[in-house]
């Protein structure tokens, strides 16, 4: 009797993992890529971070998305990752990211320009 209910439990308990809603490893889910409400802006990442974000919007009408689909998905990961930092209070986790940002957009504008020279 007592085997015959462990072993449905324990098949249950064992398979209990394997959700098909679980993000893949890795990805984080929709909290990643989705940014929080804008907190109160005071910040000097913010100003930055929107200036950043227009360039990046310019580089994707330029033709970023089609030629460096992969830099521009960088890219706006970085940007959702500073916004939820700055969404979060996380003032100094948002300005150690615009630097990287800023480059990886500095990249991005070098080899577009490039590609549409030749």
């Amino acid at each position: 009797m007592r085997g015959s209910v462990l072993c449905p439990l324990a098949v249950l308990v064992g398979l209990g993992g394997c959700n098909p809603f679980w993000p893949p490893h890795g990805r984080g889910g929709l909290a990643e890529t989705h940014p929080p409400a804008r907190a109160d802006g005071s910040a000097p990442a913010y100003a930055e971070l929107a200036t950043l974000v227009d360039q990046l919007e310019a580089l994707k009408k330029a033709g970023a998305v089609t030629r460096f689909p992969g830099k521009v998905a960088s890219a706006q990961g970085l940007v959702v990752r500073i916004q939820r930092a700055l969404g979060g209070g996380l003032i100094q986790d948002a300005e150690a990211d615009v630097p990287q940002l800023r480059g990886e957009i500095g990249v991005l504008a070098q080899q577009l320009h490039s590609a549409v020279q030749s």
